[in-house]
């Protein structure tokens, strides 16, 4: 994981973002963590805090459950313009799932702070 270029342009292609204006957009690139992902990586794991809620700039990430005895059950793949980790973010709970790159991602992550 390193921190990559993240973009304004690259934000402007979220559809629930498209509708902020430039210094909203650059607002939004100062308050995140930008975080990159190779394909594999864990974003974060069942059990971990919820303390960042994720916005998938480009990429893949696969939202998986551990099963006892096989390999983890993918529960939803999700692509870039996605948000995810939200609900563990919103109650302050640890995340109940994994998620995990199914192909290089870029990733803005917001802390509580």
């Amino acid at each position: 994981m390193n921190q990559p270029a993240v973009e304004i342009s690259d934000l402007l292609r979220i559809p629930f973002l498209a509708g902020l204006v430039p210094a909203e957009l650059d607002a939004l690139l100062h308050a995140g963590r930008r975080l990159a992902f190779e394909r594999g990586e864990y974003v974060f794991r069942a059990g971990d805090p919820g303390k960042e809620l994720c916005v998938l700039v480009d990429g893949e990430v696969g939202i998986e459950l551990d099963v006892a005895g096989g390999p983890p059950r993918i529960l939803a793949t999700l692509g870039s313009g996605t948000v995810f980790g939200e609900v563990s973010f919103l109650l302050g709970n640890e995340r109940t799932a994994s998620a995990r790159a199914l192909r290089d991602t870029r990733i803005l992550a917001f802390s509580r702070e």
